[in-house]
């Protein structure tokens, strides 16, 4: 490769064309780097809508906040490309498009559901809230508790 034509790019004083080879590449560096994905809600906080929207569907449970807590937080389970030479092995992170290749997501443990329902003054409601939220979640019921309020 001749480097001469770059070594008379450099030297000159004031060049049009190295600011502009360096202007496209500034604009590039900028707009490779905004193309980041949406912000995605994480699985909690789905599972949380959605239940706070199933629940609200029973009938006379009215106004219903929902609130899940959890053990830990999700963990992503990363694919590795494993290799052994002789008595050592290699672990590398298989990497897509400048990210680590993802073969799921693990998702903690439910500690508990507590469910506010200004319908949950009559034990039917109660019972039904408690219902939907065990089985949806596949939780016991003393892990959810149902307060009647506004």
């Amino acid at each position: 490769m001749n480097f001469d034509f770059l070594q008379g790019l450099l030297k000159k004083k004031n060049n049009p064309v190295l600011f502009i080879i360096l202007l496209i590449g500034i604009v590039l560096m900028l707009f490779s780097g905004s193309r980041s994905k949406p912000e995605e809600k994480t699985g909690m906080l789905n599972e949380q809508e959605e239940l706070t929207q199933l629940v609200s569907k029973i009938h006379g449970a009215g106004k219903v906040k929902v609130m899940v807590t959890y053990y830990g937080s999700g963990t992503s389970m990363i694919v590795y490309d494993t290799s052994t030479r002789g008595d050592e092995t290699d672990r590398k992170a298989v990497v897509s498009g400048g990210e680590a290749v993802s073969s799921g997501i693990s998702y903690p443990r439910v500690k508990g559901v507590v469910v506010v329902s200004s319908g949950a003054d009559t034990e039917n409601v109660r019972q039904a809230i408690i219902e939907a939220v065990t089985t949806a979640l596949d939780i016991p019921d003393y892990k959810v508790s149902v307060l009647y309020g506004s």
